[in-house]
């Protein structure tokens, strides 16, 4: 995972998702499509004037979700963030947001924020005013809700069993509730996790 991921001359700071596969074999990373400026493509670590790792290849709808492409020489793990006092697991697959269930725990862990752990408590389709029909989005109830800080957008976001549900996108203003756009289309289209060695 990587922290600060951000586009020239925009400093919006995100976190990297996970590397996923297509059927085909082309490899991507997800990352949080509004840490970067409209129309710029490049992908920068650890900041816009820091070291191009990448470029944004595809924007999934109004989701928030987008894939790039690393550069050669770059790896990229299947596992969670790791600190020095929770190290990093890894990731157990891809799953449909149909999967979960109203009382699931989920996870998220990102260099901005450190470990946070929510409950699931709601899915429904289409309800932000620029979706385009059909978008997926799934909601859910944080339990430490003061730990979700700009910077964590686009962090993966996983069950007890490791699996990969979506990626985190914001909290409302009170914390009481954060929005995680799945991965549920990237699912059907028969992408699975993968790793860059």
């Amino acid at each position: 995972m990587l922290a600060g991921l951000t586009s020239a001359g925009f400093e919006l700071l995100t976190t990297s998702g996970v590397c996923i596969k297509s059927r085909e074999g082309k490899k991507f990373v997800t990352c949080a499509a509004h840490g970067f400026s409209p129309g710029t493509a490049d992908v920068y670590h650890p900041a816009c004037n820091g070291q191009k790792i990448g470029r944004l290849l595809r924007t999934l709808g109004s989701s928030d979700i987008s894939l790039f492409e690393l550069e050669n020489g770059f790896t990229y793990s299947r596992e969670t963030f790791s600190e020095t006092d929770v190290p990093g697991r890894p990731f157990r697959a891809l799953i449909h947001s149909n999967k979960i269930r109203v009382g699931d725990c989920l996870s998220l862990n990102s260099p901005f924020n450190g470990l946070c752990e929510a409950t699931f408590i709601a899915e429904w389709l289409g309800l932000l005013p620029s979706d385009e029909p059909g978008t997926e989005h799934t909601f859910f109830q944080t339990s430490n809700s003061d730990r979700f800080l700009d910077g964590c957008g686009g962090a993966p976001v996983w069950t007890d069993d490791f699996d990969v549900l979506g990626q985190s996108r914001f909290a409302n203003k009170t914390g009481e509730f954060a929005y995680l756009p799945s991965y549920s289309d990237l699912v059907d289209e028969g992408f699975e996790l993968s790793c860059i060695e």
